[in-house]
C-alpha cells in the first residue's frame, strides 16, 4: 500500500469538510441576515420583534467564526507575522512554522476533546437555549466541529511544512 492511496480517506474527509463548510457559512449567514433584515423592518414599524433572534445571532456569530477559522487555516489565510520568518535561515523558518502549527494543532485538538465532552454532558442534561428553546447540544456540534477540523488542519499544515516548506499558498490535504 502506497503513501498516497493511504491519505485518500483523509482527503475525503477533508473535501467534505470543506464543502458542508463552505455551504453552511453561506447558508446560515444569510438565512440569519434575512431574519435580522426582517427583525428592523418589525422595530421599525413599531412592532414587536422576534424574541429569539439575538441568540440565534449569538450563536451564528459564534458557529461562523470558528468554522470560517477552520477554512481559513486551509487556505492560509490566518494573519502570521513573518517578520522572524525572514531574519532567520529558511530552515529554521521550517521548523519555527512548523512546530507553531503543531502547537496550535495541540491546542484546537485538546479544545476539541472538551468541547465534545461538554457537548454529550449537554445532551445527557438535556440542556436548552433560552429564547430558541432549542437543544443547546446542537450548537455546540457546530462549535465542536469547527474547533476539531481547525486542529487537524493545522497538523496537516505541520505535516506539509516539513514536507514541502516552499509549497503552494493552500493547504492540500
Amino acid at each position: 500500500m502506497n503513501g498516497s492511496s493511504s491519505a485518500m480517506p483523509l482527503k475525503k474527509f477533508f473535501d467534505a469538510c470543506e464543502t458542508i463548510e463552505r455551504h453552511f457559512i453561506s447558508l446560515f449567514t444569510l438565512g440569519v441576515g434575512l431574519i435580522i433584515l426582517y427583525e428592523i423592518v418589525l422595530r421599525n414599524l413599531g412592532l414587536q420583534g422576534l424574541k429569539w433572534i439575538d441568540e440565534l445571532g449569538r450563536v451564528m456569530l459564534i458557529t461562523t467564526t470558528l468554522i470560517g477559522s477552520s477554512v481559513a487555516v486551509k487556505h492560509k489565510g490566518h494573519m502570521i507575522m513573518d517578520v522572524l520568518y525572514s531574519v532567520i535561515g529558511d530552515r529554521s523558518a521550517m521548523v519555527l512554522r512548523s512546530l507553531t502549527y503543531v502547537i496550535s494543532a495541540a491546542f484546537y485538538l485538546y479544545l476539541a476533546f472538551y468541547s465534545i465532552e461538554w457537548t454529550m454532558r449537554l445532551m445527557r442534561l438535556g440542556r436548552t437555549m433560552q429564547t430558541i428553546n432549542m437543544p443547546a447540544y446542537l450548537t455546540w456540534i457546530l462549535i465542536s466541529f469547527g474547533i476539531a477540523t481547525m486542529g487537524l488542519r493545522y497538523l496537516v499544515a505541520a505535516v506539509k511544512e516539513l514536507i514541502d516548506p516552499q509549497g503552494p499558498g493552500e493547504l492540500k490535504e
